[in-house]
């Protein structure tokens, strides 16, 4: 991870979804930080990633 804005955000979701290394690794390789910053809508790419996590 080069990028240190994308460090950042992975570190404060970490810590504000109480992440498991398991759970970050997923959400790292499906590329949460690329998909929001292309995103329009940013609130729904969220709320698809928290019910990705509820269901596995």
């Amino acid at each position: 991870m080069e990028d240190n804005l994308e460090r950042k955000f992975y570190e404060t979701e970490i810590l504000k979804n109480n992440w498991s290394l398991r759970e970050f690794n997923r959400q790292y390789n499906s590329a949460l930080f690329t998909r929001l910053a292309l995103s329009k809508d940013k609130n729904e790419i969220l709320k698809l990633a928290e019910q990705e996590r509820t269901v596995c």
